[in-house]
């Protein structure tokens, strides 16, 4: 399986996923403060998806709470598979922690990029996680958007800063 692929493997030892192609990626903060521009550093979305785990797409920073400083309910990378596609996994490195995240996904038939958290359903989470998320819906998930939303970031100098340093999808 290629570098940042994400597989599960049954009891005979054998994968059963395949990586998926992410199409794009944006970083997604739909609720601004006054402190934002809506943006959560855009120039280093590339670095979650670059293969090297040394490098990491970064939240800005939030202080006095690692709920994002009480001012919004979450952040996020959004992921574009290009087409509705059945999705069993993501598999999220992070850097620092405790990181308590979610996989949200869009329904299957939406076609553009969704604005609100709102318009992704659940459809797994890890609160406190480690180094490593293994996102895995109960059941596969067919949809074109995933948002890998981030709800509660480690501390970091001076606040809380969330970090991802890889993602991967398989399905």
């Amino acid at each position: 399986m290629p570098p940042g692929a994400v597989g599960t493997t049954t009891s005979d030892g054998t994968s059963d996923a395949q990586p998926v192609r992410i199409a794009a990626v944006s970083d997604f903060d739909p609720t601004t403060d006054s402190n934002s521009d809506g943006e959560e550093n855009p120039d280093k979305v590339p670095l979650a998806t670059d293969g090297d785990p040394s490098t990491a797409w970064t939240t800005v920073t939030y202080y006095n709470n690692p709920k994002l400083g009480g001012l919004k309910p979450g952040v996020g990378l959004l992921l574009d598979l290009g087409k509705a596609t059945s999705v069993t996994g993501v598999k999220v490195t992070l850097i620092g922690q405790p990181t308590s995240l979610e996989l949200r996904a869009a329904p299957e038939d939406v076609t553009s990029a969704p604005t609100s958290a709102d318009q992704l359903d659940v459809v797994a989470s890890a609160p406190n996680a480690g180094l490593q998320a293994d996102l895995k819906p109960d059941e596969p998930v067919t949809t074109r958007y995933l948002l890998v939303y981030l709800t509660k970031l480690p501390p970091a100098p001076g606040g809380f800063e969330g970090q991802i340093a890889e993602v991967s999808v398989s399905g």
